[in-house]
């Protein structure tokens, strides 16, 4: 995972990229840790540190030679973020599990570069 993240932050470093960085894994996260209660592959990842962001952050920024901040977020919450401010909204995973999230308040997110913004997506239904 360092490797990637690394090498993902070093090929666009020239971009104006804030120094944060969040990764969305398919385990529930509590205070930026993957839950231990969570049967989930991912959710042994606890296993690594009691703080798997800090841990990440500073082996990612060891390798980058700068400080860097790494977030973890359930896959399930960050896809939900894209409803961010829709009423009565709520999104369901499939893949090997179930999943859900709850979209938070816009005024909750705030985009990561100036060159990013906060937007809703349409879903269009097939057919």
């Amino acid at each position: 995972m360092i490797d990637v993240v690394a090498d993902t932050w070093q090929a666009t470093r020239t971009s104006g990229l804030a120094p944060v960085m969040v990764a969305s894994i398919a385990s529930y996260v509590v205070d930026g840790q993957p839950a231990a209660y969570d049967r989930g592959v991912y959710a042994q990842l606890h296993t690594i540190s009691d703080n798997l962001g800090r841990w990440l952050s500073q082996h990612v920024g060891e390798r980058v030679e700068r400080p860097v901040e790494i977030g973890l977020l359930h896959d399930g919450t960050a896809a939900a973020r894209t409803y961010a401010g829709t009423a009565h909204a709520a999104v369901i995973m499939l893949g090997t599990a179930l999943g859900v999230g709850f979209p938070p308040r816009a005024d909750e997110l705030r985009p990561i570069s100036p060159v990013f913004q906060v937007q809703r997506a349409e879903l269009t239904p097939p057919g």
